[in-house]
């Protein structure tokens, strides 16, 4: 249920941007999805840009709630090199504590192909984390879909989870 607060009050968010070497096919149309949420922002809503590969980087040191600023940051963005892996867990993990400790809705916002090939924070321990949290997480899925068995089982859990514990969740094959 929706109460008028939740309308009027300012809703931080980020948006986890991979840019794993696998995704770089992709990136024009991952960083046109990223700029196109920011385009549904409220005046007082924030996003923080952060991408991701083998390394974990925000594009600024808190939330941005002005889109020409925002832009600029998704502007900068190049692919992240092939040999470093992908830490996608490690990323959502990084997203959920940089919105703490709000006390109002939050959401992180993950543009990716879903690969994690490696990191600290795994599939279980990153599904706690987002459920713990109580921050809306919204995925928007890019790239080839016949990744390995056990990625796609990791993006099978992530993505069932999305949808019964959140209930919202976006799936853009391109």
């Amino acid at each position: 249920m929706f109460t008028s607060a939740m309308l009027t009050n300012r809703f931080p968010s980020c948006s986890l941007i991979d840019t794993s070497g696998s995704t770089a096919p992709f990136i024009d149309q991952i960083k046109a999805a990223a700029k196109a949420f920011v385009d549904q922002m409220r005046p007082a809503d924030t996003i923080q840009p952060i991408y991701f590969h083998g390394e974990i980087k925000p594009l600024s040191a808190e939330g941005i709630n002005d889109p020409k600023v925002f832009d600029a940051a998704i502007d900068r963005i190049e692919p992240g090199p092939t040999n470093m892996g992908t830490r996608l867990y490690d990323a959502v993990h990084f997203g959920l504590n940089s919105l703490r400790p709000a006390a109002t809705r939050r959401a992180v916002v993950l543009i990716t192909d879903g690969e994690n090939t490696w990191g600290k924070a795994s599939t279980k321990s990153t599904l706690r984390e987002a459920e713990e949290s109580d921050v809306v997480v919204y995925t928007v899925q890019y790239g080839d879909l016949k990744p390995l068995r056990h990625q796609c089982h990791h993006r099978f859990i992530f993505s069932s989870w999305l949808r019964k514990r959140v209930g919202v969740t976006s799936r853009a094959a391109i």
